[in-house]
C-alpha cells in the first residue's frame, strides 16, 4: 500500500504550474514593428466645446434675424385686451352694417341668428327621426 500511494504521490510532482516568468515574454524578446504616433485630430474635449460654440453662435444667429419688435408682442399686457374669437371687429361685412342703410334682415347679427337657428332646427330633425 505503501508503494501505490508513493505512485500517486509522484504522479501529482510531475505535472507542475508554470511560473509567471515561464509564460510572459522578456522585454529583450519583444521587436516592434510599427510606427506609433499621436492623433493628430482634435481631442473629444475639443469637439466638445467646439459643437457647444457651433450651438450657441447658431441661436445668437437666430436672435440675431428676429425683429427688434418682437419682444413687444410677448408682453403679458396682451392678455388683458379683449380678443375677438369670431373675427367680427376686422370682418368686411360687420363694418358693412350701417344703421341707416343696412335693413335688419341683412345684418351680421341676424344672419349669425339665422344660422344658428337652422342649425338647431336641423338637430332636432335628426334627434327625432
Amino acid at each position: 500500500m505503501t508503494v501505490a500511494a508513493a505512485l500517486c504521490a509522484r504522479g501529482q510532482q510531475t505535472t507542475t504550474t508554470p511560473t509567471p516568468g515561464d509564460t510572459l515574454l522578456h522585454a529583450s524578446q519583444i521587436t516592434l514593428t510599427g510606427h506609433f504616433e499621436a492623433p493628430l485630430g482634435p481631442t473629444a474635449a475639443a469637439r466638445a466645446v467646439r459643437a457647444v460654440d457651433e450651438q450657441i453662435d447658431a441661436k445668437r444667429a437666430a436672435d440675431a434675424v428676429r425683429s427688434q419688435f418682437a419682444p413687444m408682442w410677448d408682453l403679458a399686457v396682451w392678455r388683458y385686451l379683449p380678443s375677438d374669437p369670431v373675427r367680427s371687429l376686422n370682418s368686411r361685412v360687420a363694418s358693412d352694417d350701417d344703421p341707416f342703410f343696412t335693413p335688419e334682415y341683412l345684418k351680421v347679427s341676424a344672419r349669425q341668428l339665422d344660422y344658428q337657428l337652422k342649425v338647431s332646427e336641423q338637430a332636432a330633425r335628426d334627434f327625432f327621426h
